[in-house]
């Protein structure tokens, strides 16, 4: 926006006093120290980052840790499901002859998210016996939620639900676990490599890319919810930046395993898929650890005439990888022309 621009500032040459040129490089070199030491200061910084998430992600995901680890009274809604508190509604709704008032009190009590408590409602109207009366009021009170104030959160809540249910079985996870799933990545303000990271330190690669679908669908559905206007475009910016990412991300998931499986020669170390996962994430944002997981795989190799094919083919991958995916930014070519460079040296030894 044109009022939004700050005003500019004019330096004149006779305001700026001139300094001697060699006043200037011990100026200059100082700077450039303080940054590269800024650089590494935030490497260190994510990986101690990447590490606290990784331990989060163990206690929020394990079954067994998980339940031990939550307060009594989420212990008990991590183990009920959704259909158990249905039917204690059912249950206690038979039972008491509450009104419909006390009634949605009670449904609200159990399913406090706005989204589940619409969900459970409509379940509730096809078990109950409503009169036409009472089932007008349940459906006054849906229609609040879902046109009211927070309709689009509620609206965005109920189809991320929906998503849950349909990845379930593929991630192998609960309903619980891709929640929090979700809510990691949302609240995740960092590259979302490190969190890929984690998820391909835990996971094997189908379920990986299941949920990375899972969280790009879940993302579109906020996406689909939110209002892109004036007032909310830096958010709508950012969502579609993230859900760009993301399909960049599966995109290279797919790519990556299945240019190292189609590579016509027959070695066990490239069907090491922890090994695999880990040379391709220091590729995108480890120089070093890239330059000594190559080589150790190149060693690994029990053909030595095989070396340079699959040289040759991390080449083409890291060639075609979006130069966006790389935490530096000359990073794609830094790590094409250290492939380049081993190939050089490996093909004169031959």
């Amino acid at each position: 926006m044109i009022n939004g621009l700050p005003g500019t500032v004019t330096f004149h040459p006779s305001a700026v006093p001139q300094k001697p040129q060699g006043e200037a490089v011990a100026e200059q070199r100082p700077a450039e120290n303080q940054a590269e030491n800024h650089a590494e200061q935030m490497m260190d910084v994510m990986d101690d980052m990447a590490m606290v998430l990784s331990q989060f992600n163990r206690r929020q995901y394990g079954k067994d840790e998980n339940i031990s680890q939550l307060p009594a009274s989420e212990q008990k809604n991590s183990t009920e499901g959704a259909e158990t508190k249905l039917d204690r509604v059912v249950k206690w709704f038979a039972a008491s002859g509450r009104s419909v008032r006390e009634f949605l009190d009670y449904v609200r009590n159990l399913f406090p998210d706005p989204s589940d408590y619409v969900m459970a409602l409509r379940s509730l109207l096809r078990k109950l016996p409503f009169s036409a009366e009472e089932a007008d009021e349940i459906d006054a009170e849906i229609e609040q939620l879902l046109y009211g104030e927070y309709a689009q959160e509620t609206r965005a809540g109920i189809n991320i639900a929906l998503k849950i249910r349909q990845y379930a079985p593929v991630t192998q996870l609960d309903c619980a676990q891709l929640r929090m799933v979700y809510r990691s990545y949302i609240s995740w303000k960092f590259d979302i490599l490190y969190l890929w990271k984690v998820w391909l330190e835990q996971y094997r690669k189908s379920r990986v890319r299941s949920l990375l679908n899972y969280v790009r669908d879940s993302l579109v559905c906020d996406m689909a919810a939110a209002l892109p206007s004036c007032s909310h475009h830096s958010e709508f910016g950012e969502l579609t930046t993230r859900l760009h990412t993301l399909n960049q991300l599966i995109s290279l998931n797919d790519m990556f395993h299945q240019k190292i499986a189609s590579l016509d020669c027959t070695e066990p170390v490239l069907a090491e898929e922890t090994r695999m996962n880990q040379l391709l994430i220091s590729g995108l944002g480890d120089y070093e650890a890239f330059q000594t997981e190559t080589e150790s795989l190149l060693a690994a190799a029990e053909d030595d005439k095989n070396r340079p094919l699959i040289l040759q083919r991390l080449i083409v991958i890291f060639g075609e990888i979006p130069d966006v995916l790389f935490l530096q930014e000359a990073g794609k070519e830094q790590v094409v022309s250290f492939l380049k460079a081993l190939m050089s040296k490996i093909i004169n030894i031959l």
